[in-house]
């Protein structure tokens, strides 16, 4: 009787049913974790292709900036600056579109020292872009604005007031902290606007303190006469007999007036010239106002001039009661 042999240990091929459901539990428990890190995975590497493109760009344009002397493109705004650098051989195969398949744009401004890269990228990695590109900023919930730094220049001075306005760039030149002028004097201003109060602190007693004649300011503090001057010009032209309104004193003060006559003149009622001259001042505290009578003494007589010889330069200032 014969028997047919089993197959040798050497014979057998393949997977057996146990092994395959071993394989197919471990493949089981691994997927869900190899789902969840794909997109993180795969945006990491997106965002570090979009740094890498744009420091390519970076040293490119500087190295251009270099031969040059100026941005690539900049008699265009530096818009077709990418195409220029690799026309003239200072970029390869790089393209005006990032990983994320957003818009990659240039811009400058002629003359300027400084270049600007933004990128459109997904909103979940532009913080991650930020804080890998030096002098790089978020301007939109996807978007990043990376500053390139003229030869010659550092990151770090884009922190320095500019002296040009710089398009897309408000923040070089605005001042976020107190001004020391350290004793210089600032000159060639056109307007000063004002919200608070500006100091003439003039206490020196070599020193003069001069209220300018347009200066306009809420309120002029003017510490060597010790009081207040407000709504500027500080004098203006007026006629005898004229009332003007306190400025906006504060709460401990009020308003009180200064005048003088505009020029020498001869009185209304006389030919005489006048050889003195005397300014009432009428206080009025519920009406916050003051008015201005002028009287001229010509010919051994006091007189109230209302034509020219009657105008006036006056004021009124805060002062205490």
């Amino acid at each position: 009787m014969s028997m047919t042999s089993l197959p040798s240990k050497k014979q057998q091929s393949g997977f057996t049913l146990l092994e395959m459901m071993i394989v197919l539990m471990i493949v089981a428990m691994i997927a869900p974790l190899m789902y969840n890190n794909y997109p993180q995975m795969l945006g990491e590497r997106w965002s570090n292709l979009t740094i890498e493109q744009t420091m390519t760009i970076w040293d490119a344009a500087r190295n251009y900036h270099v031969d040059h002397d100026e941005w690539p493109d900049e008699i265009n705004d530096c818009k077709g600056a990418i195409t220029v650098l690799e026309t003239e051989g200072y970029l390869g195969g790089v393209p005006t579109t990032n990983a994320w398949s957003g818009e990659v744009t240039t811009s400058c401004t002629a003359g300027s020292a400084v270049m600007v890269i933004d990128h459109s990228v997904s909103e979940t990695w532009v913080e991650y872009i930020v804080n890998n590109i030096g002098a790089t900023q978020q301007i939109d919930d996807d978007k990043t604005r990376t500053f390139v730094p003229s030869p010659g220049t550092s990151v770090a001075f884009l922190n320095v007031l500019s002296r040009k306005a710089i398009p897309g760039q408000p923040d070089r030149n605005k001042m976020e902290t107190d001004l020391d002028m350290g004793g210089n004097d600032i000159n060639n201003v056109r307007n000063v606007n004002v919200k608070g109060v500006i100091h003439a602190d003039s206490t020196d007693p070599d020193a003069e303190s001069v209220i300018a004649h347009r200066l306009k300011a809420h309120e002029i503090y003017d510490s060597k006469i010790e009081r207040y001057m407000a709504e500027m010009p500080a004098f203006k032209e007026i006629h005898n007999g004229t009332t003007l309104p306190w400025p906006s004193c504060p709460a401990d003060m009020v308003g009180k007036g200064i005048a003088f006559p505009v020029s020498p003149c001869t009185a209304s009622m006389s030919a005489e010239p006048i050889d003195r001259y005397h300014i009432t001042y009428n206080n009025d505290p519920m009406a916050k106002s003051v008015q201005f009578l002028l009287s001229v003494h010509s010919d051994n007589e006091w007189h109230t001039p209302f034509d020219s010889c009657g105008n006036l330069f006056a004021a009124v200032t805060c002062d205490t009661p």
